[in-house]
């Protein structure tokens, strides 16, 4: 007999299905015994009671068996044997049938013995880093000193769990207080910069649930201190792109502006009605950026987006603006538009794209013009709206203007080759004849 055949025999001993035991853990005692037999190891005796160890211990041996088998294969394969092992359909399937073993009773549950010994030592961190330096103090007792003292220890962690965990401290620390709640909120203005500083550089991590944390912190930063934050993420986003400066940006740099235009998203929606307060704060640094040629399109593109929002958010605010913002999107459209018969070059060649090239300033990419279009389409939408329901704003767009819209609107979505652009301008001159019927009174 062969050392292939005799290793497949060991192995059967492990998944014979003869016999009439009880229960299962009687009878993984008698393959196991029987196996331990046949290799010579009468002696041998299972010690473990539990049936989890026992299913361990036949796991163990049946991975014992599929290594043997594997190096006897090793083996005979090498160069100068005359036969190369037969492994037949009944052998392949007692095969299968350990490996399966091995899976079900061996790794599956040591894998979940891992992941509890990680999440009870995790817990064990973060429970020694909240206690360990001020055991007798109560959660409610704790300082924002405190806390702040705390989240700078979690977020030097290596774990990536406890670094978090330090961020969310960090913004609970900053959010605004409510009337029925005890939480401990920071007083010390001393610390704000080094709290948002410490956002700021969050907002570089790969991970989602890190930056997204700082994220939702720094918007809670504005919530609570206002002004001088805004103004400060504000010149984060928009600062440095003058002249040939924007040429240098990394792709790093530009992850992090992005992110931080996320956050100033959510700064702008929450606002509501209230963005009166902050709108000379916004929108002229974003005007600016949308203006810097120099600037990679990516941030042009979502600068216009942020202005959209501002618009969506609070068109009342954005009246001292709009007609200024309303012409810069039509030279945008009229400048940068690509007409259909201006593509040329291999058909199947794929084009340039901002997804492909995110750093390039090629202002004729598609998403330039659907933004521009974007806030068109929805001035004049908030604009109509506001004269129907209070008659103010007929006068806001002059005939030039509305003349001019008309005419650009129309070629875009005659001649420009993005399908989406066409669609949206044909969807904005809509707009534009629903507010040119608004300022008739019709």
């Amino acid at each position: 007999m062969s050392a292939l055949s005799i290793a497949l025999s060991d192995g059967a001993c492990l998944i014979d299905s003869t016999g009439s035991e009880p229960d299962l853990k009687t009878v993984l005692l008698k393959r196991l015994s029987n196996y331990y037999a046949r290799l010579g190891n009468e002696c041998c005796r299972v010690r473990e009671t539990s049936l989890e160890d026992i299913q361990l211990l036949t796991a163990r041996e049946a991975l014992a068996v599929v290594t043997r088998v594997q190096e006897i294969i090793g083996i005979e394969e090498q160069p100068g044997v005359d036969q190369p092992p037969l492994i037949g359909t009944r052998d392949l399937r007692e095969l299968r049938t350990l490996l399966s073993i091995v899976f079900r009773w061996g790794i599956e549950p040591l894998y979940a013995r891992v992941v509890l010994i990680t999440l009870r030592f995790l817990l064990s961190r973060l429970a020694s880093t909240s206690s360990g330096k001020y055991p007798s103090r109560n959660q409610n007792e704790e300082s924002a000193q405190d806390i702040y003292q705390k989240a700078l220890k979690l977020l030097q962690d290596p774990i990536l769990p406890v670094r978090a965990h330090g961020l969310l401290l960090l913004r609970q620390l900053v959010t605004p207080s409510v009337p029925t709640s005890n939480d401990p909120k920071l007083n010390d203005d001393a610390l704000v910069p080094a709290i948002m500083s410490i956002f700021l550089q969050s907002i570089q991590d790969d991970d989602s649930y890190v930056f997204l944390n700082a994220v939702q912190g720094l918007v809670a930063m504005v919530d609570r201190f206002g002004k001088e934050v805004l103004k400060a993420l504000v010149k984060e986003y928009t600062d440095g792109l003058d002249g040939l400066k924007a040429s240098i940006l990394t792709q790093r740099d530009l992850d992090t502006r992005t992110r931080v235009g996320e956050a100033l998203a959510s700064v702008i929606k929450k606002c509501g009605e209230a963005l009166s307060l902050y709108v000379d704060i916004i929108v002229p640094p974003l005007l600016q950026l949308l203006r810097s040629r120099h600037s990679p399109t990516v941030l042009r593109a979502s600068s216009l987006s942020l202005l959209s929002d501002c618009e969506s958010t609070s068109p009342l605010s954005m009246l001292p603006y709009v007609t200024d913002l309303a012409g810069a999107m039509l030279d945008i459209l009229q400048l940068e538009i690509v007409p259909t018969h201006s593509i040329s070059g291999d058909s199947e060649k794929q084009p340039p794209s901002l997804d492909t090239e995110p750093l390039s300033t090629n202002t004729k990419f598609p998403p330039l013009r659907r933004g521009a279009l974007h806030f068109l389409a929805l001035m004049m939408r908030e604009t109509t709206k506001l004269i129907y329901e209070s008659s103010f704003g007929t006068s806001l767009f002059s005939d030039d203007f509305l003349r001019r819209a008309k005419t650009t609107l129309g070629y875009v979505a005659s001649v420009d080759s993005d399908n989406v652009v066409r669609v949206m301008a044909r969807e904005a001159a809509e707009d534009l004849n629903q507010l040119y019927k608004a300022i008739l009174g019709l």
